[in-house]
């Protein structure tokens, strides 16, 4: 395999665009909005996807409803287990995504999965982690929607 052999795969294409895209933000907001919104054309998902602060707050979200997201904001994002108890965080991330299986997880009998989580029909999250793990982007997928494939991740 030589050079671009191994990345073939990949849709360039369409990575440009979305980069392009992102690229052309004047504000903060607009960056976050344009990040969270074109990231379905390269990673399908049919609950949300979002970007918050690791420590709870969203950023900007698309795909969830009002009130999922005024309950998160104002309510689960105080519940995240990890901030309850740091036993139960995630590894930090080195590099690439995390895929989590909420119905798997340590902690899958804490309020937020169990009253959040599945409440609003997330099965499987892929997550990645930017500006030194302060920030986080999650894609969130149902059940009913094929797992995350590696090529995803």
């Amino acid at each position: 395999m030589s050079g671009m052999d191994g990345f073939s795969h990949i849709p360039w294409q369409k990575v440009n665009e979305y980069l392009m895209e992102i690229g052309a933000s004047q504000t903060r907001d607009q960056f976050c909005r344009g990040v969270v919104s074109g990231l379905r054309r390269l990673i399908p998902y049919d609950v949300a996807c979002v970007m918050a602060d690791t420590d709870g707050p969203i950023l900007q979200q698309h795909g969830a409803s009002e009130n999922t997201f005024e309950a998160y904001q104002s309510y689960y994002r105080f519940r995240l287990p990890w901030l309850i108890d740091s036993s139960t965080a995630p590894p930090p991330y080195e590099s690439g995504a995390s895929r989590t299986h909420w119905r798997t997880v340590a902690f899958r009998d804490s309020e937020f999965v169990t009253d959040f989580i599945m409440a609003i029909g997330n099965a499987t999250s892929l997550t990645c982690s930017l500006s030194e793990g302060k920030v986080g982007i999650a894609v969130h997928r149902s059940c009913l929607a094929l797992d995350f494939s590696d090529l995803e991740c």
